[in-house]
């Protein structure tokens, strides 16, 4: 499998950002001059435009790299949305992409920090530490975010977690009374294809939690809520057949990538 590199001096630099959906109807002109137009569910895509300003004379190698090992425009991979929630379902909790050990109880419908009722009550009945999470396809070895609104009735420890099969790392933070948004960024050093976010609740102990959201890279960006889609695209394609680098200064260069991938699957 494929994954589009993660810059790392670039990776602030790819915006201005471009992001469309594309959508086609297919229309049918019947004998009598009457046209059935339906739309093509299977054609929709989405399309990025990322524009690179002061990329380092490696990341200029690791992209010339990643597109030759893709071809262009023939092989796909896997790329990671930089504007979007990586998380399925992120408010609902009880949906099966999330695992959760068999202590900790579940309420959905909670009051939320935006005034509504979309956060969720996580009860931890056990005496030992419980978790819940959920395991994204995608490379373990890149810089994530991992982020989420919290509170609790009564003070109380919890920590955001990150494994893969071979590494694991965490960040405990405090739930108060009060809503206040908690997060973990780390890189990890693996080679796994697969990372897992989760939340660690300390036994007997209770919290609300509303926005969970990972995103690749250092810092987290405004909440979006995700259903079934996320943002991770395993079946992306480069769309342009050239790819065009220039020299701003001395080991300093830029350029603008067009990627696309479709919105089904």
């Amino acid at each position: 499998m494929l994954y589009f590199p993660q810059l790392v001096t670039g990776a602030m630099a790819q915006y201005p950002l471009v992001k469309r959906r594309v959508f086609r109807s297919v229309s049918n002109v019947l004998a009598d001059g009457k046209i059935l137009t339906m739309a093509d569910v299977s054609a929709g895509r989405v399309v990025w435009e990322l524009t690179y300003r002061g990329l380092a004379e490696a990341e200029r190698a690791a992209l010339e790299m990643f597109f030759q090992q893709a071809q262009g425009r023939l092989k796909t991979f896997t790329f990671l949305d930089p504007v979007a929630n990586l998380l399925q379902w992120s408010e609902r909790l009880s949906e099966p992409v999330w695992d959760r050990d068999p202590m900790l109880v579940l309420t959905e419908g909670q009051p939320d920090p935006e005034g509504t009722f979309r956060a969720t009550r996580i009860a931890n009945n056990g005496s030992a530490a419980q978790e819940i999470g959920q395991t994204l396809l995608a490379p373990g070895w890149y810089q994530y975010c991992f982020s989420a609104y919290v509170r609790s009735d009564t003070p109380a420890d919890l920590a955001l977690v990150r494994t893969t099969v071979d590494t694991q790392e965490q960040q405990g933070v405090p739930a108060t009374p009060v809503w206040r948004r908690v997060w973990f960024s780390s890189r990890a050093t693996t080679t796994a294809d697969r990372v897992r976010f989760g939340l660690r609740l300390n036994g007997g102990t209770a919290i609300e939690v509303w926005g969970l959201q990972v995103e690749p890279q250092v810092h987290p960006s405004a909440y979006k809520a995700t259903a079934a889609r996320s943002g991770v695209y395993p079946a992306a394609r480069f769309d342009v057949d050239a790819l065009t680098i220039t020299a701003e200064a001395p080991g300093r260069y830029s350029c603008k990538i067009h990627v696309s991938a479709p919105l089904a699957g």
